[in-house]
């Protein structure tokens, strides 16, 4: 009974607490109805076998009838209350942790996801404050190296070098809007071949 309370399923734990009782509560009554001599609890009112001898050593006396039948329903009362309330106890225990693991679980996936909200919030604040300023900077650039380029068709390396200066911002555009791309998603990945800023020479 103790078992079941403790580990197995409610209604299976409440069947076995209504079978110990009714078992328990018959074998008392039957050890209190039986002769004296058959009831365990009898041997502490044996008298003294070095002064009895033969079968009387193992009779109770009949004065001590009313108090082993008392014995025996205290025994068994005890033991029942005992199984089903410290088995009661220990199982409301169990459930009490098994609840406390799930609010930690719970708890430390909550500190998970507002942690990441907090690293997205920054991801969207750094690819905002970089998408801004640095867009802004590339097309000025790239509109300028436009107007050198048409204001010097005269000279065929300046306008060279700006057709050049003017395809290398184009090309920085493209590599920002993958950069921003991959800080907001928070993938990263490499600048793609031949998209890079170039390094001053």
């Amino acid at each position: 009974v103790f078992h079941l309370v403790v580990r197995a399923p409610r209604r299976q734990a409440i069947t076995a607490s209504a079978v110990g009782t009714g078992l328990i509560a018959f074998s008392t009554v039957r050890m209190c109805l039986a002769p004296a001599e058959h009831n365990p609890f009898s041997i502490f009112f044996l008298p003294d076998p070095a002064q009895v001898t033969g079968l009387e050593a193992t009779i109770p006396p009949e004065d001590a009838h009313l108090a082993i039948s008392i014995i025996t329903v205290a025994a068994g009362v005890i033991g029942l209350c005992t199984a089903l309330g410290v088995g009661a106890l220990l199982r409301r225990t169990r459930k009490m942790r098994a609840v406390e693991s799930i609010a930690e679980r719970e708890a430390l996936r909550n500190e998970s996801l507002t942690a990441e909200i907090a690293r997205q919030s920054e991801r969207e604040l750094l690819a905002r404050e970089l998408h801004d300023t640095l867009s802004h900077r590339l097309s000025v650039i790239s509109l300028h190296t436009g107007a050198l380029e048409v204001g010097a068709r005269t000279d065929p390396e300046v306008a060279a070098t700006a057709s050049a200066l003017r395809e290398e911002a184009r090309a920085s555009m493209e590599d920002l809007r993958h950069l921003v791309g991959g800080v907001r998603s928070g993938d990263l990945a490499r600048p793609r071949p031949g998209h890079g800023i170039s390094s001053p020479p």
